[in-house]
């Protein structure tokens, strides 16, 4: 019986490491696992209509410059990243958990945040005339046909 217990055990143990191992090997995309993420949590604080310390979130490109305190993610750095820190709860300070004032991110959002990061922080370039293009400022960004002439499309 007790052989059994442990054969139970260590199966248990090695099955158990087995998804985390393959989680690892894939890549994380920015734009469908990490972007919903950020919308959802971070932008009502770090967004276009306010920066809290300076950072905006609302694009990849944006969360990558940082805020006041410079970068919040280092690429291939997960662990020094300041990112991970917040939304760990093990930054130093009065804001030491984010989002501040609502649940803490869920186990698996906290996991792609992190591969995400230690994976380089890739951040996927919108094809000219994508939705995101818009959204990022893109310089190939579609402007509408009707628009030549119009004021704000003048330089």
């Amino acid at each position: 019986m007790g052989i059994t217990l442990v054969r139970l055990l260590v199966s248990l143990t090695i099955f158990s490491l087995v998804p985390s191992a393959l989680a690892q090997e894939r890549t994380v995309n920015y734009e469908r696992e990490i972007d919903p993420i950020f919308q959802q949590k971070c932008v009502s604080c770090h967004g276009p209509d306010r920066q809290e310390n300076g950072l905006r979130m609302d694009t990849g490109e944006k969360t990558l410059l940082g805020g006041y305190n410079g970068p919040v993610v280092l690429p291939g750095m997960a662990a020094e990243s300041s990112l991970m820190h917040f939304v760990l709860g093990i930054e130093e300070g009065e804001f030491s958990r984010m989002p501040m004032k609502a649940p803490p991110l869920e186990t698996a959002e906290i996991e792609l945040i992190r591969q995400w990061i230690d994976q380089g922080a890739v951040i996927e370039v919108p094809q000219k005339g994508s939705l995101n293009s818009e959204k990022l400022g893109d310089e190939n960004a579609v402007v509408p046909s009707n628009a030549t002439g119009h004021w704000a499309f003048d330089p």
